[in-house]
């Protein structure tokens, strides 16, 4: 029996674009360094970013593993002059950052009252490739944090979908088994994949015929179609006993 729905994030229950080349957004973030007297010129800015994205990637040693941009941050920092920056001014340039360069975040059409039915009876959880210091801060903004039980982020376990530990640990998380939980996702290849190499069902939301190694349970394309596959994938009650009963009454 179906106990829990896991969702992917970006582009199935949230629209967010964001655009990290954008050198005006730089220049925000360089008045903003400015306030807290750090100075810092935008270009140099967007070069120090860049580079130490790159160079934690190519330290990756396992395909599928991801990096936590905190550091990169705090890499910034120090190069601007702060010996020892504090979790807090991380995480605070990391925001600013991050809302300087995005340019839409909202919930897709229908998420919000999903959730908000599905909340009612079922454990739902996130997994999603994504930034803690990023994603937390807008699921806070969209007041979804207290609907999921589980967020899991690929920057808090250091894995990236499709690899299947993400997936286990959101599980661990919720306490079901694979066979108990649903994924929702809008990648073939990262979501779907990763979630069958579980034992997870899946549904596909998508407005295109993807096509991959793998096939879904499921094709959606709009998300509140969601609770028609829950009612059609949960198990039938079994009944052998009540009837036992009903015919010893008789």
């Amino acid at each position: 029996m179906i106990q829990a729905v896991v969702f992917d994030l970006y582009g199935t229950l949230v629209d967010v674009q964001t655009n990290e080349q954008a050198l005006p957004a730089y220049e925000r973030l360089a008045e903003w360094l400015s306030d807290r007297k750090i100075r810092a010129n935008p270009a140099t800015l967007a070069k120090s970013f860049s580079d130490g994205v790159d160079k934690l990637k190519s330290a990756l040693a396992e395909p599928d593993t991801e990096i936590d941009v905190a550091q990169v941050f705090s890499l910034m920092l120090q190069e601007l002059g702060v010996a020892k920056p504090g979790p807090s001014l991380v995480a605070d340039l990391a925001w600013s950052f991050r809302k300087f360069t995005r340019t839409r975040c909202q919930p897709l059409p229908g998420a919000n009252d999903l959730i908000q039915r599905l909340r009612m009876d079922y454990k739902l959880g996130i997994v999603a490739n994504a930034q803690k210091l990023f994603t937390m801060k807008e699921l806070e903004e969209l007041r979804l944090v207290e609907a999921f039980e589980a967020i899991t982020l690929s920057s808090n376990t250091g894995f990236r979908k499709p690899s299947s530990k993400i997936f286990e640990v959101c599980l661990q998380d919720l306490e079901v088994s694979p066979e108990e939980a649903i994924f929702v996702g809008d990648s073939i290849e990262e979501d779907i994949v990763g979630a069958k190499s579980v034992g997870m069902k899946t549904l596909l939301i998508s407005s295109t015929a993807q096509t991959g190694p793998v096939e879904p349970d499921g094709r959606i394309k709009r998300i509140n179609e969601v609770s028609r596959f829950l009612e059609e994938w949960q198990e039938p009650l079994e009944t052998p006993l009540v009837d036992e009963i009903i015919d010893q009454e008789e």
